[in-house]
């Protein structure tokens, strides 16, 4: 059984190792030079002494943001709740130029579209000279599916750069 302490070193110097990182990408950015400080939020701000070990390494004001709203008053809620108000805050302009971006439809109430509005196509056997076309279309199609990542190995990206934060 593992205990409690050596479990607090380990989580400590990966916690410890993930900052370091996070303020040398800081530092390159010049993020640092701004005015008003750190604010530490999220599940991880809720551990104790990650404001102290915080400050020593980022050598500057660090603040935890705790939401106010009554039973959301954990650190770990703040990013939902930060989408939740600015998806209420949108206006009916900030809804149509988010549409012309991502190209949804968006109906009068303002809600989108789930439906499409093309007519189904009836599918029709192509003739013997559209035949080979129609297989290099299909190959075409098989190899543009084969570039797309699949999930399996979209999760092995993502495992790979958090990873990299522990090398």
């Amino acid at each position: 059984m593992i205990s409690e302490k050596y479990l607090s070193e380990i989580i400590e110097a990966r916690v410890t190792q993930i900052l370091t990182r996070l303020n040398e990408a800081l530092s390159d950015a010049h993020a640092l030079d701004l005015p008003g400080g750190i604010v530490i939020t999220g599940g991880t701000a809720a551990m104790p002494g990650i404001t102290s070990l915080a400050k020593e390494i980022f050598q500057r004001e660090v603040k935890l943001y705790m939401p106010s709203e009554v039973g959301l008053r954990h650190p770990s809620f703040s990013q939902a709740l930060a989408l939740i108000k600015s998806a209420a805050a949108m206006t009916d302009i900030d809804k149509l130029a988010n549409s012309a971006v991502t190209q949804e439809e968006i109906t009068a109430t303002g809600g989108r579209s789930t439906q499409s509005t093309e007519q189904p196509r009836l599918a029709r056997q192509p003739s013997a000279d559209q035949q080979r076309p129609a297989r290099k279309a299909k190959a075409d199609t098989a190899s543009e599916q084969q570039d797309e990542p699949e999930p399996k190995e979209t999760g092995k990206k993502i495992r790979h750069f958090f990873s990299s934060f522990f090398e």
